[in-house]
């Protein structure tokens, strides 16, 4: 059967020299035709990743404050949770975090109504509006975030100072409580490039360096607050092999002379585990029947220091110490 093209009959005569081409018409014309499409296709997608660019760099300045925020806000509890004990340090730490909500929500309120209206931060003179006055700003949120962040990081250096443990683990509790000091870094040169270039001409470029910055601090951030969680989490896998591969034994102590001790073993795929249970039932499984038993427990203040010549063993688990003294009495029942 013969082609359509080869059916196809011209309508007029061609002129002198020249065949008819219903196959391949105009090959010339139709490279240019895909060249200029690709030159229009490019260039609008240009601008359009430039108008989506400075909108970022609005949305980024925005979302900065929730995020700076609720990460110092989970550092902050973490640290409710180490320093429990220590009741005016905690509540100094709950007084601190209502002072930065008490910055945040009306900064973040300014940060969204910064122009009016809110498209003219991204459209400039092409559109009819004013902004408030951005460097100023932006100057005041750098320096709360390095305050914060200086705070956020001498503090937990000061506390774990007084508590009772070795040397090593204080330096294991500062390293993991403490690592927010690169965060602190990012705040401090994010501080310097507002104070540098925050007048510059082309505040596009700059304000994009600024917002790097600020978001290196707020995931070096999220990376701090989750190292204690990391290193329980990675001290469980740790103990859970060796348990499974080796012995492990644990110790109950009491103040005194007596200590209490349960241990265990597991060896390959044989062997046992004996949980000691409660304090209540590790206390009164060493009482006879007819004998009464009382506990009395004394807890330190803060602060309080021991010498190490109490007979007490050194602590060898994860995590704080808190000494507590227990008197154990028993007395035959009449």
């Amino acid at each position: 059967m013969a082609s359509a093209a080869a059916q196809t009959e011209a309508a007029l005569t061609p002129p002198s020299g020249i065949e008819s081409n219903f196959n391949g018409p105009g090959e010339a014309l139709h490279m240019w035709n895909l060249i200029t499409q690709g030159l229009c296709i490019s260039l609008t997608s240009i601008i359009f990743l430039l108008r989506m660019y400075v909108r970022t760099v609005y949305g980024t300045m925005v979302i900065y404050g929730p995020a700076a925020f609720l990460t110092k806000a989970s550092i902050l509890l973490i640290l409710t949770r180490v320093f429990a004990p220590y009741r005016k340090t905690v509540r100094f730490i709950y007084v601190y975090f209502g002072v930065l909500l008490a910055y945040y929500v009306p900064a973040i309120i300014v940060k969204i109504r910064i122009c009016m209206p809110i498209s003219h931060f991204w459209m400039g003179q092409a559109s009819n509006g004013s902004c408030l006055d951005e460097r100023a700003i932006i100057l005041a949120d750098a320096i709360i975030s390095v305050v914060s962040d200086l705070t956020i990081l001498v503090l937990p250096l000061l506390l774990t100072h007084s508590l009772q443990m070795s040397l090593k683990k204080k330096i294991r509790v500062i390293g993991i409580l403490g690592a927010g000091g690169l965060a602190c870094a990012s705040s401090i040169v994010r501080l310097v490039l507002i104070v540098q270039k925050g007048n510059a001409k082309d505040q596009t470029y700059v304000f994009m360096q600024i917002n790097l910055w600020g978001n290196a601090e707020v995931s070096i951030g999220i990376i701090c607050a989750c190292l204690p969680s990391l290193a329980a989490l990675l001290n469980r896998v740790s103990n859970e092999y060796m348990s499974r591969n080796g012995s492990r034994s644990y110790d109950c102590e009491l103040a005194g002379t007596d200590t209490l001790t349960g241990s265990s073993s597991k060896i390959g795929s044989q062997g046992s585990f004996n949980d000691a249970g409660s304090d209540q039932e590790i206390l009164t499984s060493h009482a006879q029947p007819d004998l009464k038993v009382e506990t009395a427990i004394r807890a330190d203040e803060p602060g309080t220091k021991h010498s190490h010549n109490h007979g007490l063993h050194s602590f060898t688990g994860h995590g704080i110490m808190k000494t507590v003294d227990v008197s154990h009495t028993i007395t035959t029942k009449e």
